[in-house]
């Protein structure tokens, strides 16, 4: 479901590809569901942009969300 993962190694400086805009969409309005705000770019990508402050506690929340979120697409 996600392709072309970049940024492996480089912090938070993480995006990704979803195949459509629209499963892109889909994927980030569940993330909001989840507490998180993110945003798309592009056509079909979705980048990570953190706060300054990001720590291991934030990166548990982040992952529980993005879990859940790809499960209910």
């Amino acid at each position: 479901m996600v392709e072309n993962l970049r940024g492996i190694n480089e912090g938070t400086f993480l995006s990704w590809d979803f195949s459509t805009a629209s499963l892109r969409d889909s994927f980030l309005g569940h993330m909001r569901k989840n507490g998180v705000q993110m945003g798309g770019c592009g056509e079909r990508s979705v980048r990570l942009r953190p706060m300054l402050t990001f720590g291991e506690k934030h990166q548990e929340i982040l992952l529980d969300a993005v879990q859940s979120s790809l499960k209910g697409l």
